[in-house]
């Protein structure tokens, strides 16, 4: 149509100067301005004639224009309004001796809405949409979305016309069923009135028909209706995961074309702007599918294949919840479940009750791990080995575990009876047993110096760096323990800006704050005074303007303390000038002591422990990219013990009288003689830092009571974890900030596609390691236009296991049901969710015979 138009247009102004004619003047009245933009494009290709827009507010000029200034010029008049009556138009003299350029009504809509006139089949189509192109906006609309589309037949015109009157954002079925359903569900119909209005009932259920099988027959209902038909879909979705023997529910609700569910329910559940829409849409079919009837006695492994439906999440974390606390669960497999659910579509709503259950999982399985270790433990040492290599396992699942439960706001009564369960196994079997064989073997040992000491800290690991002149800060944070220093080391390693180690230091006894904090500082004397305070060569050490003092002392100016909240206060110019001309920088963090120290707040200590991980990592990056620093240390001056279980009166010892020039805390008293009180330990300060007095600790965990402050959280004892701190030695290195992920490949050799359900294996080619971390691809078939016809997976590739048989993952993918030319090409699409450009593409080809079903 518009080459027809063009035509016209150029003979007419090729066409010779017919008697008394000096140029060529054509017409045209167009208030829409349908031909405008094509009209301005043709005059100024071809310079057969100049174009000139007429409104009605300028007449005089225009005429002027046409009858004295370009008398010369073949002129195209534009007149962008409705044609006035003839003794009312000011060009009449003008038009009369021009030619109008007419368009018949059918022409000037063809035109308006971008489609061929030579194409019967899109003509006739378009006449059957007359209502609808009587808007401007609507027409508009049409026009946009169907000049971008790839393809333009009669299918994308349907489609585009469905799309504007629905407002989905393409015109594509699945948008255009999914704003339908979304509306249907809020209980409003003004999307499918405008189909009825101005659309075609008919032809939107034949499309309907021949995308699922949807009609008057296979309806459940009989009738065609929105309602009928979402339950269909979704009941069709869920019977193609279901494992056992199909419900009679299911099978009433089955619609023949299984394949287009599949991928249309699939892709509704990965558009990342539609997601809410399917979550109201699936939580309103759940209900009115009664699904809660299905899931009597379904077994797990089967209710972790569904996906439709969130019910069966809560089913999963009810019943693993259950099984985990009776002591029924096989832990490897509930962690298999677990793992599994991660690609789902419902898995992030849950992610949190998932993380529960995997640091249940792990409690029980590092319990596991200790019992026939801790008793062929003979030593001491051995013991405080094991601890830092395995045991610490526990009391980090311990934490975290119970950092998940916090802040649960679902499923109480599912973890209440799993945290009582955990309570017990941590205090009756762990701390019992291990601290009971920690005194044990400690009343043994020759001596109480069992790990690297904390007092020597200083001159074994910071002088000799001041010695080669190299730059080097040291992070204190309080009450650092060693398990929670484990966590903090991997998340740093995982980016290639850090590397490292990490080892542990035994503090002294008594594990507090004042002897730590002095016994990392330099010094020749470290001595604990009578009212408990420590000092290093007669220097008090308990406030940090004192610590600089005594690191200036030795280093000159070129040494500084400093907390760790004026650093954040500073940005980076001012970070830079305070560090500048600085070779030792001693940065002290105090948030998990500050927490847990208060009897109002040490029930969130375990969630202080996860703010600091995040405030120190945050640190240990500020200094690497914005003062270069390249030698760090991070470490404690104590750890703790905290249990969530109020502490029992058993658990508590009574002192009958008071003692003389002691100083008295819950897990230990300082004095000037020895002591001998039932169930307590005693120890002489000279054998650990050559000073004079003595240390009482209660036995086991216990706690001496006294007033004030709370029992739960505490420090100061002898056990591994109040004595074992981290030492994390971190040297920072240019270049990339991530480290690089590991690399997956298609397994599966076959490129021939011989049946519309395909299942393919995936090779991780290498284990998740602290040089490589984990990938996650979205894998899906598209055609050679870029449309994808197939559904779309989540493949997360983070196995550790260094056996390449167990880092296979295999993975099923629907195609679309459609025909296909013989061994036509289409693309497997492997994206790398986290980095844009990382896409790769396998070449298959598809043999299916017939239609696929």
């Amino acid at each position: 149509m518009a080459s027809e138009l063009e035509n016209n247009i150029q003979r007419f102004f090729r066409s010779p100067l017919q008697r008394g004619e000096q140029r060529k003047i054509l017409y045209l009245y167009d208030k829409d301005q349908y031909y405008l933009e094509r009209l301005t494009d043709l005059s100024e290709k071809s310079s057969l004639f100049n174009l000139l827009i007429i409104d009605d507010h300028h007449y005089i000029y225009m005429n002027y224009q046409i009858e004295k200034e370009r008398v010369d010029e073949n002129l195209l008049l534009y007149l962008v309004m409705d044609r006035p009556p003839d003794r009312e138009n000011p060009l009449l003299d003008v038009l009369l001796y021009s030619k109008e350029l007419k368009i018949d009504k059918e022409s000037l809509l063809y035109t308006a809405i971008g489609i061929d006139s030579a194409n019967a089949a899109l003509t006739q189509l378009a006449s059957k949409y007359q209502n609808f192109f009587n808007a401007k906006e609507r027409t508009s609309k049409f026009k946009r979305l169907y000049q971008q589309s790839i393809t333009q037949d009669e299918d994308t015109m349907e489609l585009c016309i469905l799309a504007v009157l629905t407002k989905a954002d393409q015109p594509h079925w699945i948008s255009i069923l999914i704003e339908i359903f979304h509306e249907w569900v809020k209980g409003q119909s003004k999307r499918w009135e405008s189909i009825q209005k101005f659309g075609n009932i008919k032809r939107f259920w034949r499309l309907v028909d021949r995308l699922f099988g949807f009609n008057a027959e296979t309806s459940i209902s009989g009738i065609l209706s929105i309602d009928s038909l979402v339950k269909q879909l979704f009941a069709t979705h869920l019977a193609s995961e279901w494992q056992e023997e199909l419900p009679s529910l299911l099978k009433r609700y089955q619609l023949p074309k299984r394949n287009q569910v599949i991928i249309f329910i699939n892709q509704w559940m990965n558009l990342k702007n539609q997601q809410e829409s399917y979550i109201e849409v699936a939580d309103c079919m759940e209900q009115d599918l009664g699904i809660s009837a299905l899931l009597k006695d379904l077994p797990l492994a089967s209710a972790a294949q569904m996906e439709t439906f969130k019910a069966f999440d809560v089913y999963l974390i009810e019943q693993l919840a259950d099984q985990i606390q009776k002591g029924n669960a096989d832990y490897q497999t509930s962690e298999q479940l677990i793992t599994n659910r991660r690609g789902t579509f419902w898995y992030k709503h849950y992610r949190l009750p998932y993380h529960t259950l995997r640091w249940s999982t792990k409690f029980y399985h590092s319990l596991d791990e200790i019992r026939t270790a801790l008793e062929e433990v003979a030593t001491a040492e051995g013991l405080w080995k094991q601890y830092e290599e395995k045991f610490y396992a526990v009391d980090q699942a311990y934490r975290k575990w119970y950092s998940c439960f916090d802040q649960l706001e679902a499923f109480n009564d599912a973890f209440e009876p799993l945290k009582e369960q955990i309570e017990r196994q941590y205090h009756w079997f762990f701390l019992n047993q291990f601290t009971e064989k920690w005194d044990h073997l400690l009343l043994k040992a020759s001596s109480l110096n069992i790990g690297p000491k904390q007092q020597d800290f200083y001159l074994k690991e910071i002088q000799p760096l001041l010695e080669q002149d190299r730059k080097t800060f040291v992070i204190i944070s309080d009450a650092l323990r060693y398990e929670a220093g484990q966590e903090l080391f991997q998340r740093l390693v995982e980016e290639k800006r850090f590397r490292g180690t990490i080892t542990s230091m035994q503090t002294a006894i008594p594990s507090y704050t004042a002897l730590g904090m002095a016994a990392l500082l330099p010094y020749q004397q470290l001595a604990v005074e009578a009212n408990g305070e420590v000092t290093v060569d007669g220097l008090a050490t308990n406030s940090v303007e004192k610590r600089n003092s005594i690191l200036q002392q030795t280093n000159a100016e070129k040494a500084m303390a400093i907390r760790y909240g004026e650093i954040t206060q500073m940005n980076r110019d001012e970070l830079r000038k305070a560090f500048s001309g600085k070779k030792l920088v001693y940065i002290y963090h105090n948030h998990i002591d500050a927490i847990g120290d208060q009897r109002t707040t040490e029930n969130e200590v375990f969630s202080a422990v996860g703010e600091t991980l995040y405030q120190l990592k945050r640190l240990l990056t500020r200094l690497a990219t914005e003062v270069s620093a390249k030698q760090l240390f991070v470490t404690a001056d104590h750890g703790f013990l905290y249990s969530r279980s109020p502490i029992q009166p058993a658990e508590k010892i009574t002192l009958e009288q008071g003692i003389e020039e002691a100083v008295y805390n819950k897990r230990f008293i300082l004095t000037n003689q020895e002591t001998h009180i039932p169930s307590t330990l005693s120890f002489s300060l000279a054998e650990q830092i050559n000073s004079s007095g003595y240390v009482t600790v209660p036995r086991s965990t216990n706690r001496f009571a006294l007033a004030g402050g709370g029992y739960q959280y505490v420090h100061g004892g002898h056990l591994p974890q109040e004595t074992m701190v981290p030492l994390l030695a971190i040297q920072t290195q240019r270049g990339r900030n991530e480290l690089p992920q590991v690399s997956v490949s298609l397994l599966t050799q076959t490129r021939t596609l011989t049946n519309s359900i395909i299942w393919l294996e995936f090779l991780q080619l290498n284990p998740v390691s602290e040089s490589l971390k984990e990938k996650r691809l979205s894998i899906y078939f598209e055609d050679d236009q870029g449309n994808k016809i197939s559904n779309e997976v989540l493949l997360i590739a983070d196995n550790e296991n260094s056996s390449s048989q167990e880092r296979i993952i295999r993975e099923k993918f629907v195609l679309l049901n459609q025909n296909y030319a013989p061994f036509a090409e289409c693309h497997l699409v492997m994206e790398n969710i986290k980095e844009e450009n990382d896409k790769q593409k396998e070449t298959f080809k598809i043999d299916i015979a017939n239609h696929l079903n």
